[in-house]
């Protein structure tokens, strides 16, 4: 059972104070006449997760969570070391997490192009020295490469799920694409294959020239640094 892009401490989703949220406990909470804490929050998450993941354990189901990192790193000022969401259910449960990542520029182009720089300075040395927060944070977990994945899908489909101990199908092919997920907003097929890569605009052009921290990023997931 996946659950797609969840954070408890995402400030991201729209709308706040008056809006009418009648299911969303979590965000009620902190828009409420005296807010609520981060380690409130946890708490009421962790309690919720506590239902679903006794209900599809007695169903002979794994509970998957799709980690909406961005939230957490890559939105608005905050400071390093943001909670996270395995910091909001590390203590009640035994988690077996991975980590996905693509050429981080590819991921910045993204960003960039759909107009999703939501920190300042919306720069791609800023955006590299949040995602070498991110990475610090979650050093433990073991990395899966989209470039590689999108070469050899069953292999290291199987590796990932071997890390996460749930069960590997080999129907996944036919069946991935009946089910719609947020997150999905990227370049869109029904296949499994590499796309190429987007043109490089040329204020990104400009800021690959001086980027210590991009090039730092890179070479710290063994990628090799973009040419202009």
């Amino acid at each position: 059972q996946l659950l797609s892009e969840i954070n408890p401490f995402s400030r991201m989703a729209p709308g706040s104070g008056g809006a009418f949220h009648p299911t969303d406990l979590v965000r009620l909470a902190r828009s409420s006449t005296r807010g609520v804490s981060d380690d409130v929050i946890a708490e009421m998450f962790s309690a919720s997760i506590g239902v679903l993941h006794r209900h599809f354990t007695e169903k002979g189901s794994h509970l998957v969570l799709r980690d909406h990192a961005h939230s957490s790193f890559c939105f608005g000022d905050r400071e390093p070391g943001p909670p996270t969401l395995r910091d909001a259910l590390r203590d009640d449960y035994r988690l077996r997490s991975i980590v996905t990542v693509r050429h981080p520029l590819d991921s910045y182009l993204s960003l960039y192009c759909n107009g999703w720089c939501h920190f300042t300075p919306a720069s791609l040395d800023e955006y590299a020295k949040r995602y070498i927060d991110f990475l610090d944070r979650h050093a433990d977990c073991t990395l899966f490469y989209y470039e590689d994945f999108v070469d050899d899908a069953d292999n290291v489909l199987a590796e990932m799920t071997s890390a996460l101990e749930i069960n590997f199908s080999t129907v996944y092919r036919e069946v991935f694409s009946a089910h719609r997920l947020s997150g999905d907003s990227g370049r869109r097929g029904g296949g499994i294959e590499r796309r190429q890569r987007r043109a490089i605009p040329k204020e990104v052009q400009k800021e690959l020239a001086c980027a210590p921290r991009f090039a730092e990023l890179c070479e710290r997931l063994a990628y090799e640094f973009p040419s202009r």
